[in-house]
C-alpha cells in the first residue's frame, strides 16, 4: 500500500547516533515539500535523495540515516511502481 501525504506526517522518525543523522530540520523540511508535492499532484521524484539532507553536526544527534533512506526509497519505488 502507498503512502499518502498523511501517512508521511504521522511518520515518527528514531534517533540515530550523535554525530552519525541527519539535521531533523533538513529532514522535516524536505518531507513537509514532499506532502506539498504530493496533495498538489506534482512532481516530487527529485526529493528523494537523501544526499542533499544536511548531516546533524558532531555533537548533536538526529534522525537515523538508515531508517530516513528506507522511508525515502520506499517512495521512490512507490513512485515508479505506484499501487
Amino acid at each position: 500500500m502507498s503512502l499518502s501525504p498523511e501517512d508521511l506526517i504521522k511518520v515518527e522518525l528514531r534517533m540515530g547516533r550523535r554525530g552519525d543523522g541527519y539535521d531533523e530540520v533538513s529532514v522535516d523540511d524536505r518531507l513537509d515539500a514532499v506532502v506539498t508535492a504530493m496533495r498538489a499532484s506534482q512532481p516530487y521524484q527529485h526529493l528523494l535523495d537523501p544526499a542533499g539532507l544536511a548531516p546533524a553536526g558532531r555533537w548533536r544527534r538526529g534522525y537515523d540515516r538508515a531508517q530516513v533512506d528506507a522511508l525515502l526509497g520506499r517512495l521512490r519505488d512507490e513512485a515508479v511502481h505506484p499501487s
